[in-house]
């Protein structure tokens, strides 16, 4: 059972109606942005028939998706932003290398509509945050 098919299985017994099929088709959707960003869309491998039979064949990608959101990200952190945080802010901050992460997630998280920092909480150790 997939996860859609889940979703409409725990709607339809909690509410006692069934789900919109696009409603839960939405993450299909960003699973295909997510091919795209990764340069694995689904046209990049087509079909040919010629003389000496059927073939497959492979497109060159200039791989823009990649390209655009990367080059956002990079213009939102040209300049090292400075933060004045308590110190144990910064220990977490450092420990969890924001500087590097966060344009890396930024990227992402434009290439699919949004992302989440979690942040996950252990006794006696520093917080983890969790790039989603």
């Amino acid at each position: 059972m997939t996860i859609s098919e889940k979703a409409r299985s725990l709607w339809l017994l909690l509410f006692g109606k069934r789900l919109d099929k696009s409603l839960v088709d939405g993450n299909k959707l960003i699973d295909v942005w997510h091919d795209i960003y990764a340069g694995r869309p689904e046209w990049q491998i087509y079909s040919t028939q010629g003389l000496a039979g059927k073939r497959v064949e492979y497109r060159y990608l200039l791989n823009a998706a990649k390209l655009l959101t990367s080059e956002l990200s990079g213009l939102v952190f040209a300049e090292k932003p400075d933060l004045t945080v308590d110190p144990d802010v910064d220990r977490v901050l450092a420990h969890n290398k924001f500087t590097s992460n966060a344009q890396a997630w930024l990227d992402k998280a434009l290439a699919l509509g949004g992302g989440a920092l979690k942040w996950v909480f252990r006794p006696g150790e520093l917080p983890i945050i969790d790039w989603i």
